[in-house]
């Protein structure tokens, strides 16, 4: 509601963000994913996610009026 992510200072979420690196890119910044073997960071992944979703301003679009067809 309030378009924003929080984070409780998980342990497990800022090792994830730790592992990861962002490289520019033709678009800005995105995320390195080619981290070290073993390295976690699907916490860090969701987090993103979740950013995005709260963050992503979508067009509105109309509303879809059916109208029942006549019948006869």
């Amino acid at each position: 509601m309030e378009k924003r992510v929080t984070h409780d200072g998980d342990r497990v979420l800022a090792r994830h963000v730790s592992n990861l690196s962002v490289i520019p890119g033709p678009s800005g910044l995105r995320t390195d994913l080619d981290v070290q073997e073993g390295a976690p960071i699907a916490a860090a992944l969701g987090a993103m996610v979740a950013f995005d979703g709260v963050t992503r301003i979508e067009p509105a679009q109309e509303p879809m009026i059916i109208l029942p067809s006549s019948v006869g």
